[in-house]
């Protein structure tokens, strides 16, 4: 498993908009030599518009697939952390939390993935909790997969951290929560409600 650093992820957009470009080029630039071209030229060209059309579609691709930043939620319980995604499909960033943390990390009972599903109506995805770890060494490791964290604590306080760019967090900022109304949260913080 690789987990890149975010400069390369920016490099590797940057790279795939200039292929993209020199792509739509060499299309344009094949459609206009066609005509005039002999037989085995409109092969060659042929074969060159294939691989610039090929390059344009996978470079499209790859910068579809990285659209966007990734976004986690770290609710402060006692005792624990609930970790939420806004992307359920990030798999290699939560493998690398279950390699890091490994007996840290538990799963939800039923009645606990009952209560956090309240955060599916704002597109995050509870995920797993992380019990005998500290904040300090918690937040560094989001820090590093993540674009955005999102940390509140028992009495719904938030702290975010913007860390786009680096590893290290550019900025941070209280008060900030990823949802614009706090009564999506879940009822009671400490755990599922006994009603």
């Amino acid at each position: 498993m690789v987990v890149l650093p975010r400069s390369e992820v920016r490099r590797s957009q940057w790279v795939g908009i200039l292929t993209i470009i020199l792509a739509i080029a060499m299309l344009v630039g094949v459609a206009s030599e066609f005509g005039s071209a002999s037989e085995a030229g409109r092969v060659g060209l042929t074969l060159l518009g294939l691989v610039a059309l090929g390059a344009g579609i996978f470079s499209a691709i790859q910068i579809w697939a990285n659209r966007g930043f990734s976004q986690v939620v770290i609710f402060t319980e006692p005792g624990h952390f609930v970790i939420a995604t806004s992307s359920l499909h990030e798999g290699y960033k939560l493998r690398f939390f279950r390699d890091v943390l490994n007996e840290n990390i538990t799963s939800f009972t039923d009645s606990e993935r009952e209560h956090w599903s309240v955060l599916e109506q704002v597109a995050f995805h509870p995920v797993f909790k992380v019990h005998s770890v500290r904040k300090q060494v918690l937040l560094p490791l989001c820090f590093m997969v993540f674009d955005e964290v999102f940390v509140v604590d028992h009495s719904r306080r938030w702290d975010f951290f913007n860390s786009r760019n680096t590893s290290e967090p550019t900025y941070s900022d209280r008060g900030v929560g990823p949802f614009e109304v706090e009564r999506i949260l879940p009822q009671s913080q400490s755990g599922p409600s006994s009603s």
